[in-house]
């Protein structure tokens, strides 16, 4: 059975609604600060310029840092939907070997990770299609439906090779992440784009398990470890 960190626990709503309150209220008492300091007839304008470019810049942070609780306070029955299947697709990693760690909800330099496995068989960073609809590829792009999933694989990607910065720099090893995107098995389509893997949740564990080896078991267990204690908070 593979090792599972960062089970979808929740703080309850309320707590997630006055940690944004605190946030939000810091650029306003910036703000408030320069008005009363600086003086002027042109303060006013400075500090509300300042105070909201502040503020916009503290709910694009808190959005990437928590991009699933927008969703929780405005579609909550979408929400439910989604962590039901984020729970799904970490008992069917929880199948895979105990030479597995599997990370869940992980954030690496500001980039959010859904889901991440580290193995002797390589570093698996999976994402998940929401959006429904057949896939298909036109014009080289990715589509889910009408949806483009431009933004999706490009996170991927970049999750990826900021992963093999961090393999090169510290543990000197060239090894460049698989990225994998999840889809539902009624919407079909290619089993790969773009260098992407696309299973399905079924599909997943024994996709990770036919890979072939590629880091040694000292590798991956430093990698846990220094993941565990930089990103994760553990060690």
């Amino acid at each position: 059975m593979a090792i599972v960190i960062g089970h979808l626990a929740q703080k309850p709503l309320r707590k997630e609604l006055i940690t944004l309150m605190l946030l939000l209220a810091a650029p306003l008492l910036v703000a408030v600060l320069m008005l009363e300091w600086t003086g002027g007839s042109d303060s006013p304008a400075m500090a509300a310029s300042v105070g909201t470019a502040l503020l916009l810049l503290t709910l694009v942070a808190y959005w990437r840092l928590n991009p699933l609780v927008m969703q929780r306070i405005f579609r909550p029955a979408v929400f439910k939907r989604h962590i039901a299947r984020d729970n799904a697709v970490i008992d069917s990693l929880t199948r895979l070997g105990n030479d597995c760690v599997v990370f869940n909800n992980l954030i690496i330099e500001l980039l959010s990770v859904e889901h991440l496995v580290v193995s002797t068989r390589g570093i698996f960073v999976i994402s998940k299609v929401r959006q429904n609809g057949p896939l298909r590829i036109e014009d080289n792009i990715l589509f889910a439906g009408d949806k483009r999933l431009e933004r999706l694989s490009g996170n991927a990607w970049r999750l990826c090779h900021l992963l093999s910065i961090i393999l090169k720099k510290w543990f000197k090893i060239d090894h460049l992440p698989q990225p994998v995107l999840l889809v539902d098995h009624q919407q079909g389509g290619p089993c790969e784009y773009d260098g992407i893997a696309i299973v399905t949740d079924r599909e997943l564990p024994d996709y990770i398990r036919r890979s072939k080896p590629v880091l040694t078991t000292e590798t991956a267990g430093g990698l846990v470890h220094f993941l565990k204690r930089r990103y994760a908070g553990l060690v």
